[in-house]
């Protein structure tokens, strides 16, 4: 999960996009699995396999913005320009699979005060210890620092934010780190165990000087039952502890508890039957 632990928000810009496998879009309620955020669908982004091939990437862009459409809309004589790199590099060594990219961005931005520059990094290892287990850790985060354009000045000026807006700027740092252990006992029954930490902190700048710290703990065990080749029984348990520093939010801590399960009965080729159950408990203080 990509919730923070202040705001709830999804930070999509802490996705790699060259480790992307594939998306998947699970339509309706998903709630049994994934919890009571995903009552209405599921977004799920799955990595890229680590090959036993060494594979290198380098990716670059530039570019630049064209002057406004109306002269009264132009701020500064320059040419605002964009750029971004990415490099990644996935090995194997022996039983230890490798994915690491770093990315930079870089966005001067055609409105004025409303600049940005990033930089993004993701690790992918995976350790297998025999046939049947299997040991991966990911990591991603990002650092970035923005100016805070929040509306026009006027519309002769369109492109230049109020005189009492200049300076703002949003800088934040976040990271979150995952650790998943597989394994399978038999053909009948496998397991998981999830556990993750994600850090947050923003800061703004000028303006309000509102700042926001969170440390949100997960940790899930997910069990695994086939009972037939038709029929498949998922069962486990998950909690959560999250912890905020806010000036604009306080200081509440919420802690919550998830026991779920769900079966999936495959009648015919065309007809599978699933049907879920599941109790969420949540306190904040």
């Amino acid at each position: 999960p990509l919730s923070t632990g202040d705001t709830g928000e999804l930070v999509w810009e802490m996705i790699p996009v060259t480790d992307v496998e594939r998306i998947e879009i699970i339509k309706g309620s998903s709630s049994a699995l994934y919890g009571s955020a995903a009552i209405g669908g599921v977004v799920n982004i799955i990595s890229k396999r680590i090959t036993s091939k060494p594979i290198t990437l380098i990716k670059s862009y530039i570019g630049f913005y064209d002057k406004p459409a109306y002269d009264e809309w132009n701020w500064d004589d320059r040419y605002r320009t964009f750029n971004g790199i990415t490099a990644s590099h996935s090995n194997t060594f022996g039983d230890l699979g490798v994915s690491v990219s770093l990315t930079r961005t870089e966005d001067l931005s055609y409105k004025r005060n409303n600049d940005l520059k990033r930089y993004s990094a993701f690790l992918k290892s995976t350790y297998t210890t025999n046939d049947f287990s299997k040991l991966s850790l990911i990591v991603a985060g990002y650092s970035h620092d923005r100016g805070n354009f929040n509306f026009w000045k006027d519309s002769r000026q369109a492109l230049e934010p109020p005189d009492l807006d200049l300076g703002a700027r949003v800088k934040s740092d976040r990271i979150i780190s995952g650790l998943i252990y597989e394994s399978i006992i038999s053909k009948l029954f496998s397991f998981n165990v999830k556990l993750s930490l994600y850090n947050n902190y923003w800061k703004e700048i000028l303006g309000s000087e509102n700042t926001s710290r969170s440390e949100l703990y997960r940790g899930e065990v997910q069990t695994n039952f086939n009972i037939s080749d038709n029929l498949l029984i998922i069962g486990g348990v998950e909690s959560s502890i999250s912890q905020v520093s806010s000036t604009i939010f306080g200081n509440p801590d919420a802690n919550t508890f998830g026991l779920y399960a769900q079966a999936e009965n495959k009648f015919t080729k065309k007809l599978t039957l699933t049907a879920g159950l599941r109790f969420d408990y949540s306190k904040i203080n």
